[in-house]
């Protein structure tokens, strides 16, 4: 084997140099930048995705609590808990009662005629008179909020996101529930309430329910733009998922105090988040 210009000699035969195959270190470095701009993209697309959504939780506050305003001004009561209902949208089930058997089943049926009336106790109960689920009905009747939702079932309280209430664009099944909240639960004053937290619902989403996809970090930011920073004070608070313990509050489920705070250092979805309705 010996050198001849810029080829080699082998047994007898001259192969140029370059037809060798293979990367060069310099297209090697091309590629890995490549790779790494293609990574920090998808990596910086999915922080501003999850940025949007997150922005939007004020944005679904306002226009909700912009339709209940508007609701009282125009039917002098709380949507769900309207004694009179059934004078302006018609009667479901052959009874103007909510408490009446036959109108509690009737309004379960989607595209059903007429409603139930509430209570008039101004008081969105969750079990009982049941007005929490007539409350996003009443207010699609009156044409203030977009979508078809109907009460879920009186005799269960698995409802679904974007059937019996409205989604909220952070996902996670994620929904936007109003209900009232008992009298000194975790520090709180007893009020109603919106509570964004995922689907099923559960009997005590008022008292503890199942996590809104939201972690403490993502809660804490959420309050600190809407309200003042703090979990468990002002129009805006949280608490544990049941199933969570303390991933977003300091306390234990259903040990939560004045005194919680976001647990800033967590990152498991397990936030359900609480807004002053009225």
């Amino acid at each position: 084997m010996f050198r001849l210009c810029s080829d080699w000699v082998i047994s007898g035969q001259m192969v140029p140099l370059r037809s060798q195959s293979g990367f060069s270190l310099v297209e090697l470095s091309i590629v890995l930048v490549i790779l790494g701009l293609l990574t920090g993209g998808i990596l910086g697309g999915q922080a501003l995705i999850r940025a949007a959504e997150l922005r939007a939780v004020s944005t679904e506050y306002s226009r909700y609590t912009t339709a209940v305003q508007t609701f009282r001004d125009k039917y002098f009561a709380l949507p769900g808990d309207m004694s009179n209902a059934t004078a302006f949208w018609g009667i479901a089930g052959g009874s103007g009662s909510v408490h009446h058997t036959a109108c509690r089943t009737a309004v379960t049926v989607p595209g059903h005629p007429g409603t139930c009336r509430g209570d008039g106790t101004s008081i969105l109960e969750h079990n009982g008179a049941g007005d929490a689920r007539l409350f996003w009905e009443h207010l699609r009747l009156s044409g203030l909020v977009d979508g078809a939702f109907y009460p879920w079932s009186f005799g269960n309280n698995n409802a679904v996101t974007g059937t019996h209430v409205p989604a909220s664009k952070i996902g996670d099944q994620a929904g936007w529930f109003a209900c009232h909240t008992a009298s000194g639960n975790f520090g709180r004053p007893a009020r109603n309430m919106f509570v964004l937290t995922s689907a099923p619902w559960s009997t005590s989403v008022c008292s503890g329910g199942l996590s809104a996809g939201i972690n403490a970090p993502e809660a804490w930011g959420i309050d600190t733009k809407m309200d003042d920073g703090l979990a468990t004070t002002g129009m805006m608070t949280a608490r544990n998922s049941y199933n969570a313990q303390t991933d977003c509050l300091t306390e234990n489920w259903g040990l939560e105090t004045e005194a919680s705070q976001y647990e800033l250092n967590r990152t498991v979805p397990s936030c359900h988040l609480y807004f002053v309705l009225n």
